[in-house]
């Protein structure tokens, strides 16, 4: 039992407790948690990593090791070294000693008890890691107004775990975590809480290799709460956290540019606000899956890269689109929704090549009446795309349907042109205009889409009957073979 009273071991300057690996934690248990209960002992961090764990195949140190034997791990708190962590001493010097002794020593832990530690910078050096009581009450105070909080250059296989980074002031460039050329490093448990800095990082991936971001909350942050970068470097791996940054005027929860070597990995997390919760530039190989786009001005936005894929996402964004498919090879959306968007739900646009939307909800999306629509394909130089087995439509009431909802549920534009796409098995409901409207050129099947025209409340009129003997023409203007539903009258398309 813990001397506050709570289950776990107290952890002084020579002893570290017996440890048990904790279960591994549910989207669902790490967001009910909330900041209130974010604090995490060391105790609770030393987790006995199995074949299973990406580290362990990567050869790193299994914690069970590294933290349970003091022996093998011996802990420098940093309070024996001079640290105060009063919030106004600085303490810079202190933690470095600390670290400076774990690396001369053959490695061990850097260790931070409760407190604010008042600091100008911290570099981690070979085989030491970064580790304090919670990200609660382990705080760094970063006192300059530029210059990264917490730096790891040209190192392997370091943690740095359950600490909180603030600000005294506001800061013009850095980050709070900066991984510059490093290999195989483990950021877990982290809270940064920002002040709105313009041009500041939370977490800057910079040209690293093998990098694990789990359960993390990052605040506040104007350039990128998360900053992934090469050319040099791949692999990143991020996991159970939540972004919030609190205004949409700027900055992007995540931000990936130059990554060519790609492969980078995003599970149950929540990027809110923001310019762009998502934003790719020439990098390769991403992964989302239970990802959460949500409350940015431009949603997320893939500009310019190859290969990328959504699982199961969300998005919900506005005045923007929700899901942005630009100048991109291989793109697949594989179930999720797109929400309430205050433009179109997906937007396929200039120079997108092989991309796949399959069985999305598309619902309700158009919010800011712009004319836009659930899902639009619209640009030059867009080849080879399929929609199926969709969800499209609008779920608001009648009255709220004349001024707001998606027009058509999905559009090809004229733009497109010889180009080769399927577009089959969708149900298009309820939307305001039209369920489908196919103005593209090209090697096309467009067939087998249900689409019953606008909600009935708009209608000026019943919808002709569809006659027993032939499949329903096209209304004028529609090129390209019509899917067999009610046709609705030339005058309700927009053209």
């Amino acid at each position: 039992m813990r001397s506050d009273g709570r289950d776990g071991d107290d952890i002084g300057p020579t002893q570290v407790g017996s440890m048990t690996a904790p279960p591994p934690l549910s989207r669902r248990s790490f967001l009910a948690r909330g900041l209130s209960t974010g604090a995490v002992t060391l105790a609770t961090l030393a987790i006995a990593r199995s074949a299973s764990d990406p580290l362990a195949l990567l050869g790193a140190r299994q914690a069970s090791a590294t933290v349970a034997d003091p022996g093998t791990a011996p802990v420098y708190n940093v309070r024996d070294y001079g640290a105060v962590g009063n919030g106004v001493t600085d303490d810079t010097a202190a933690i470095q000693a600390a670290i400076q002794a774990a690396t001369k020593a053959g490695g061990g832990i850097a260790y931070l008890p409760t407190g604010i530690y008042a600091v100008t910078g911290i570099s981690l050096a070979p085989s030491v890691d970064l580790i304090g009581a919670s990200r609660n009450s382990a705080v760094l105070l970063f006192t300059p107004t530029s210059g990264d909080a917490i730096t790891v250059t040209q190192l392997g296989m370091n943690r740095v775990w359950s600490l909180q980074v603030r600000f005294a002031h506001p800061v013009s460039s850095g980050a709070a975590i900066h991984l510059i050329k490093a290999f195989a490093i483990d950021v877990s448990e982290i809270y940064v809480n920002g002040l709105g800095e313009k041009g500041y990082d939370g977490i800057f991936i910079d040209q690293s290799t093998a990098t694990f971001v789990r359960n993390f909350n990052l605040y506040g942050l104007t350039n990128a709460a998360v900053h992934i970068a090469g050319p040099f470097g791949n692999d990143a791996y991020l996991s159970s956290g939540i972004i919030n940054l609190f205004q949409t005027d700027s900055g992007a929860s995540l931000l990936v540019e130059n990554f060519v070597n790609g492969a980078v990995n995003v599970t149950d997390a929540d990027l809110l606000l923001g310019r762009y919760a998502l934003l790719v530039r020439n990098s390769n190989y991403m992964r989302f899956e239970n990802a959460y786009f949500d409350s940015s001005a431009e949603g997320a936005v893939l500009e310019s890269g190859n290969l990328h894929t959504f699982s199961n996402c969300w998005f919900s964004n506005r005045p923007g689109s929700g899901l942005t498919i630009g100048a991109v090879r291989g793109v697949t959306v594989l179930g999720g929704q797109a929400v309430n968007c205050g433009a179109n739900g997906i937007l396929v646009t200039n120079g997108a090549h092989e991309v796949s939307i399959s069985g999305v909800q598309v619902i309700g999306n158009n919010v800011g009446s712009v004319g836009a629509d659930g899902i639009r394909v619209d640009g030059s130089g867009i080849d080879n795309f399929a929609i199926t087995h969709c969800l499209v439509g609008n779920d608001a009431t009648a009255a709220i349907l004349q001024t707001t909802g998606q027009e058509v549920g999905i559009h090809v534009s004229s733009a497109v042109r010889d180009s080769h796409y399927v577009i089959t098995g969708n149900l298009l409901f309820d939307n305001r205009v039209m369920g489908l409207v196919d103005r593209g050129g090209g090697e096309k099947y467009v067939v087998g889409n249900i689409s019953p025209g606008p909600p009935r409340s708009s209608q000026p009129s019943p919808a002709p009957a569809r006659s027993q003997a032939a499949p329903a023409a096209a209304p004028p203007g529609i090129a390209g073979p019509y899917s067999p539903v009610v046709p609705w009258p030339a005058a309700g398309i927009r053209m």
